[in-house]
């Protein structure tokens, strides 16, 4: 068996149905899910804010080089260990998520000590949004009216601070235009309808309107 048929396999709860096929599979990449859903920069730019503000504390004080190296040592360390342990676990959290179209619905399998499979069917999917950067891209799933999720569960493939209508994403893609043409194939198959993807700049998002 290939390594491609052994993800795949890994990837989905069960045999799929007959009839039903792999479109497209990916995951997020490490790096980009560290910086964009983990916020590591942010992380690292908190604690030079902080260790800055701890330094003018000192000299504002009296203090001389030797009582702001002291103040701020335990912060450092602490900034230091924190971010590595943040990066460390959002790398292991991406390389534990898998990303799988079918002809019949969108899965998304993720959990680092608990894998959790979520399953969203084309007929539960309303609005597709495409949002690209320069380093990749995210896929927004909007779903239909009655339809939920539960943000804990989707977490952290899911658009931040939506929580009463989650709205499930596929994150931090490398490349995004080959899961859109296969979300397209999909919902053209299953749905009888087309999506067309609008990109509107490198950072802001794109409709992608079922039609």
């Amino acid at each position: 068996m290939s390594a491609q048929a052994d993800r795949i396999e890994g990837a989905l709860p069960s045999a799929l149905p007959e009839g039903e096929r792999v479109l497209w599979q990916g995951g997020p990449d490490p790096s980009r899910f560290a910086r964009h859903a983990m916020h590591v920069r942010k992380a690292a730019v908190y604690f030079v804010l902080l260790l800055t503000w701890r330094v003018a504390m000192v000299w504002r004080d009296g203090g001389g080089w030797e009582q702001a190296f002291n103040a701020v040592l335990t912060t450092a360390v602490l900034g230091a260990v924190g971010c590595a342990a943040l990066w460390a676990y959002a790398t292991w959290s991406a390389k534990a998520t898998t990303y799988t179209i079918t002809s019949a619905r969108v899965i998304i399998r993720s959990g680092v000590a608990l894998p959790i499979t979520v399953n969203i069917p084309f007929a539960k999917i309303d609005k597709v949004d495409l949002r690209k950067r320069q380093d990749g891209g995210d896929i927004i799933l909007h779903m239909v009216s009655g339809a939920r999720a539960a943000y804990v569960i989707l977490w952290p493939n899911v658009q931040p601070f939506h929580w009463l209508r989650p709205r499930p994403m596929l994150r931090c893609l490398e490349q995004s235009e080959p899961a859109v043409q296969a979300i397209t194939e999909g919902l053209s198959s299953e749905l009888g309808s087309r999506v067309v993807p609008e990109t509107r700049g490198d950072v802001s998002p794109g409709a992608a309107v079922l039609t």
